[in-house]
């Protein structure tokens, strides 16, 4: 699936530059990890190394390609799940409850951005396969938004999706959410 767009080109935005540079840095960073690999082939299964293979591949094509093409750069976001672990090894947290009340809010953290980031594909890539796809020009910042509205409050009503997708979306998202909630 592609969504017109513009390509990385001198005449756009500095920012765009910034983010090719960013994945550079991480494609880099993923080849060292693979060199000092003991089990290649288990790396590849790792979240950390499909996160990056998804989001850093996505990142050149777009680069380099007349469209805009999917972005998954929001599943840099499940990298945060493990945060916790980190501040407990550096012996920031002390206690267990510190530790865990640190490691759910990390992974709510996480899942919102994440939710976040797939609600703001879902609404750009629109009702694809229709002629008139209604697709929506939410930013990421509109989408955490909605997001926290409709699972603190059932929506507000300024922010709601209009294509199937969304909608369907959101029917998915609000029971996984409050399940994950009580776990």
């Amino acid at each position: 699936l592609i969504i017109q767009g513009l390509c990385l080109t001198p005449g756009l935005s500095i920012l765009n530059w910034c983010d090719l540079a960013i994945h550079t840095y991480f494609l880099v960073y993923f080849l060292l990890r693979l060199g000092a690999a003991v089990d290649r082939n288990m790396f590849f299964f790792k979240i950390t190394s499909l996160v990056d293979v998804l989001t850093i591949c996505g990142s050149y094509v777009a680069a380099f390609q007349p469209r805009y093409h999917l972005d998954l750069g929001f599943l840099r976001a499940l990298n945060i799940f493990n945060f916790g672990e980190v501040l407990n090894y550096m012996g920031i947290l002390s206690s267990n409850h510190v530790i865990e009340t640190v490691d759910v809010f990390f992974i709510m953290f996480a899942m919102w951005m994440v939710a976040s980031g797939l609600i703001h594909l879902i609404i750009h890539l629109g009702d694809f396969w229709e002629e008139d796809h209604k697709a929506l020009q939410w930013n990421y910042l509109d989408c955490c938004y909605f997001l926290l509205v409709t699972m603190s409050t059932v929506g507000f009503g300024d922010f709601y999706p209009v294509t199937i997708l969304g909608r369907l979306y959101i029917c998915v998202f609000i029971p996984v959410a409050i399940v994950s909630l009580r776990m």
